[in-house]
């Protein structure tokens, strides 16, 4: 039997993101691998410890094909570090605990500080919050802050993502975010269908 020593190295994460960046069409990659890279070690480093929490590199080249999802889709003279923050952190925050989103709010604005506000996104923000808020009044629900603010997310997700998961404890709202958040896409733009199906009794192929 022999024995032979193997030589293993970690990977160059800025590298990586770098490459990434570029193959996607982006600009100005260099400075932003190296800014996106640090945002994820300082919140493997200072954001609480959980099961579901995953800044390693596969949720980081998530958040860059997103990115350039959403890249395709901007007119001409866009800002791609801003286009690429919103994403970063209307994706991230979703899956926050409460306690963990001001740390990253902070890290956010100190490795991208002074980033301009995209006006037209704000917009958008708040033309839905508003016919958000207006829902929840018709249906008789309480103005509950933080629950608008999951529902937005929420509405930001299922743009980006083909498939969401909404998770928490029982009576937190998981439903009626989702039921109100359908009637309000209803409401103002194409209508939404919602199916409830049990997964261990669907077939493949079989849809609603």
């Amino acid at each position: 039997m022999q024995l032979r020593g193997v030589t293993m190295s970690t990977p160059d994460r800025r590298l990586i993101i770098q490459a990434k960046l570029s193959l996607n069409g982006f600009i100005d990659d260099h400075l932003l691998a190296g800014k996106v890279d640090t945002i994820f070690r300082l919140c493997e480093e200072q954001l609480s410890t959980q099961p579901f929490y995953h800044f390693g590199l596969r949720t980081v080249l998530w958040i860059i094909q997103m990115a350039s999802t959403s890249r395709r889709n901007q007119s001409e003279g866009f800002n791609e570090t801003q286009l690429f923050v919103r994403i970063l952190r209307d994706l991230v925050m979703s899956w926050l605990c409460a306690e963990d989103v001001p740390v990253f709010l902070a890290l956010l604005d100190d490795v991208f500080p002074s980033m301009p506000t995209d006006a037209v996104f704000k917009a958008s923000m708040e033309q839905m919050e508003s016919n958000i808020t207006r829902e929840i009044k018709q249906s008789g629900l309480q103005q509950h802050k933080p629950w608008i603010k999951k529902i937005l997310q929420l509405h930001e997700a299922t743009k980006l993502s083909h498939g969401v998961i909404v998770v928490g404890p029982a009576g937190s709202g998981k439903s009626t975010a989702i039921s109100l958040l359908s009637k309000v896409l209803s409401r103002s733009s194409l209508p939404l269908k919602v199916c409830f199906v049990q997964p261990y009794l669907v077939s493949n192929g079989v849809s609603c």
